[in-house]
């Protein structure tokens, strides 16, 4: 990945998050969850950088994310794997939001906002961006 690449996908990231937050206080409780899975989706990316078929999967993306290999040094398998029930969590809050139009709890879209705010945080933390 570029370093122009990698840019355009953080700031993305921080926008997705952005935009998760001003949904979530204006009571767009699936809007919010929709933008926050994004956000994560743009952030592991970068963490674990191009995918091996030119398009990342959310499942695999999400599974790769959380075996924790992209740190440095690499991470036990076990790190981060409490992340991958959340993110999926997360996924299928947007996929419900997006396919069935089943409302978003406040609490949902609450847990999503404060998962990738983790996310983020912690991939700024090992790659060296800014977050918040």
């Amino acid at each position: 990945m570029t370093d122009a690449e990698r840019d355009r996908r953080w700031n993305m990231a921080k926008e997705h998050y952005q935009a998760a937050r001003l949904c979530f206080d204006n009571g767009f409780f699936g809007a919010s969850a929709t933008r926050s899975y994004y956000a994560a989706y743009q952030a592991m990316w970068i963490a674990v950088g191009d995918p091996p078929l030119r398009r990342w999967r959310h499942q695999g993306l999400m599974q790769h994310f959380c075996f924790g290999q992209w740190t440095q040094p690499p991470s036990l398998p076990t790190t981060l794997a409490s992340y991958r029930p959340r993110l999926r969590t997360l996924y299928d809050h947007r996929t419900d939001a997006d396919y069935t139009a089943r409302a978003i709890s406040q609490t949902e879209a609450n847990d999503g906002l404060n998962l990738v705010s983790e996310i983020l945080a912690l991939i700024a933390q090992a790659k060296g961006l800014t977050f918040p």
